[in-house]
């Protein structure tokens, strides 16, 4: 009897060893037949807002970039910002640095450039530092929630548990940046980081949420050929606000590649996922 179940279990183990062995090759076939995996959770509906909701809405500016702007719990896009706003010659706004509020200031008027790019100037001398700016409002004069932590390998392990499978691309860690937050209300962490080394199967960049000791993916990206790698992007955190007085905190990212830099912001929704909601790039 045991003989038997022995020469049943034998072949059932084969099959499944086998099957892993096929998953993993066809796992790296679909990665390797292109250059480039993108992960990323995407919310367009700021593209669908009505011309009076956009004309309601409260601007957000990133280094003289107009991402959009909030209405409520609507996002409303750039370009959506700018048709419905462009003749306004002032807008009053809080600045805010990473770690501090600059003050409250009134913007340029509002500009396209290059039929994509929707920026204004802020009139205040000598601000050579990143910035946020968003409409003066009671809600907006909360000082950003970041601070900034030693990297450690608890935060390694974080980030290979989040790429999953994509560790075996390239499961090698560089940590760029730690952040400390309380997005969550307990002490969670955003991580930006890169590979440690590039190898012939590519490299990646990534961004993981760390909420009560659990990892979350919320980009990804890779290139398998280091040398064609112009929209290959660095992660940067920038801000953490509230942009949409919804009293829950949002993200801004920073992507720079060979070619441009994007500005983006990111919502956190269910399970711990966060969605893209607004987004502005300029080339470089």
């Amino acid at each position: 009897m045991i003989n038997n179940k022995r020469r049943t279990f034998i072949p059932i183990l084969i099959i499944v060893f086998v099957l892993v062995i096929v998953s993993c090759i066809l796992f790296l076939w679909y990665t390797l037949s292109g250059n480039y995996i993108n992960i990323g959770y995407e919310d367009n509906s700021a593209q669908n807002v009505t011309l009076a909701e956009s004309a309601n809405s409260n601007i957000i500016i990133a280094n003289g970039i107009v991402l959009g702007g909030s209405n409520g719990t609507k996002w409303v896009s750039a370009m959506k910002f700018y048709e419905a706003n462009n003749s306004k010659t002032e807008i009053e706004v809080d600045v805010f640095g990473k770690n501090a509020q600059y003050g409250t200031y009134k913007t340029a008027s509002i500009k396209k450039y290059d039929n994509s790019v929707i920026y204004t100037t802020i009139a205040k001398e000598g601000m050579l530092d990143s910035y946020l700016a968003i409409d003066s409002t009671e809600s907006s004069k909360v000082l950003p929630g970041m601070t900034k932590l030693e990297a450690t390998t608890e935060d390694e392990k974080f980030v290979k548990e989040a790429i999953g499978s994509y560790k075996l691309i390239n499961g090698s860690v560089k940590i760029l940046e730690v952040y400390g937050t309380n997005i969550n209300n307990v002490a969670d962490k955003i991580i930006c980081a890169t590979s440690a080394n590039a190898n012939i199967l590519g490299v990646y960049s990534a961004v993981v949420f760390v909420t009560n000791n659990k990892p979350y993916l919320v980009k990804y990206s890779y290139v398998r050929d280091t040398k064609n790698s112009d929209r290959w992007p660095v992660y940067s955190l920038q801000f953490i606000m509230d942009l949409n007085e919804d009293t829950k905190p949002e993200i801004v990212l920073q992507e720079t590649t060979g070619n441009d830099t994007s500005y983006s912001v990111l919502e956190l929704r269910k399970n711990n996922l966060f969605y893209e909601v607004l987004r502005s790039t300029v080339a470089i």
